[in-house]
């Protein structure tokens, strides 16, 4: 059984040394007259009130080949971390001076993640959290709560946001990833593997306006699929437990979960994610893929519980079925050259779909 610690702490844009740890980009083109960032490095410094900045005033409209501006930092991540997880905020600490208007910041900014130098998420201002007090020219946060894993964050705008005739004062102070506060305080999260299922756990206490728990399962590529939902009991200064299996789940060499937790108004956040061994789930392979006809193909599976094959081709169609033991071979003689598709279930759910060649 593995246990997932709730404790978690934020991480900012702050270096000793900013080289490598910022870029920006600015619009330009000929007849551009659109201020360029400076000190855009100081987005990356250790300072945090330290700032990069986009100011000045524009008497004409601007005509420009490039008209985005772009801010991007990386996070100061301690030793053995390397990225900080999906359920952490994503944002920046900006202050703008003489906005155009909030419509126009709604529709011409976004802010971006990145993992490893790869877009990973970008989500528009409408949906950002703090953009409608933006406007008001205090320090402010805007960011959203990541669903994927993030090292970097970028935000973005055009010229559009500048406003025409006035003077305007725009600073970008760093980037940061925090914990997204929770619509309940989460206690432990646990999963276990059984003999055919794999079982999550969690406890919460003080559930004031929670709505209800999506148990998400990673589909791969950091994707997380909602499986399973239950209804929050609305536990308010004691414990509540609950429990859900995940009867699919059998067969695979590891999952990955974590909790979508949903307030009655609509809020979202995200648990830590939690992975279960392959040592503690149930498993099963086939093998080899490519055969020549007449070879056999060996399936072979952990566990005494019954399971089932369907040989498919390449249309779909149920070519022939087996029931799978210990160690079953599945003849080839009868099949034509080509691709199919072996389907393995333990009678309800499938537990794993491997692609075979006859060659």
């Amino acid at each position: 059984m593995l246990s997932n610690p709730t404790t978690a702490q934020s991480y900012y844009s702050g270096f000793s040394s900013t080289s490598g740890n910022y870029s920006s980009t600015s619009p330009s083109g000929l007849l551009c007259l659109s201020p360029s960032f400076s000190n855009d490095q100081n987005i990356a410094t250790a300072d945090l009130t330290d700032y990069a900045q986009v100011a000045g005033t524009l008497s004409v409209a601007l005509t420009c080949n490039t008209s985005d501006y772009s801010i991007r930092a990386a996070l100061n991540l301690p030793a053995g971390t390397t990225e900080v997880p999906a359920g952490y905020s994503a944002g920046f600490h900006v202050q703008f001076g003489s906005v155009a208007s909030l419509a126009l910041l709604q529709s011409n900014l976004s802010l971006k993640t990145y993992f490893a130098g790869v877009p990973r998420e970008t989500v528009p201002a409408a949906n950002l959290a703090g953009i409608s007090i933006l406007t008001g020219g205090s320090p402010t946060d805007i960011f959203f709560t990541a669903t994927l894993s993030f090292d970097e964050v970028e935000l973005d705008f055009n010229t559009s946001v500048l406003p025409l005739g006035a003077a305007f004062d725009y600073r970008f102070f760093y980037a940061f990833a925090a914990p997204a506060t929770l619509p309940v305080k989460l206690t432990t999260v646990t999963a276990s593997g059984q003999a055919s299922s794999l079982t999550l756990t969690w406890t919460t206490t003080s559930e004031t306006g929670t709505d209800r728990f999506e148990v998400q399962r990673n589909s791969g590529n950091d994707i997380y699929v909602t499986i399973g939902v239950i209804r929050a009991a609305a536990a308010v200064g004691s414990l509540a437990t609950y429990t859900y299996v995940d009867k699919s789940a059998y067969g695979s060499s590891k999952q990955t979960y974590r909790l979508k937790i949903v307030d009655r108004n609509g809020s979202v956040a995200y648990s830590k994610v939690i992975s279960i061994a392959g040592s503690d789930a149930p498993g099963i392979r086939v093998y080899p893929s490519y055969v020549s006809k007449g070879q056999a193909i060996t399936v072979t599976a952990n566990g005494n519980n019954l399971m089932y094959a369907c040989l498919l081709d390449a249309t779909g169609r149920a070519v022939s079925s087996y029931m799978i033991k210990a160690k079953t071979l599945v003849p080839t003689d009868h099949l034509n050259h080509g691709m199919y598709l072996l389907k393995v279930t333990n009678g309800k759910n499938a537990i794993l779909t491997q692609k075979l060649i006859v060659q």
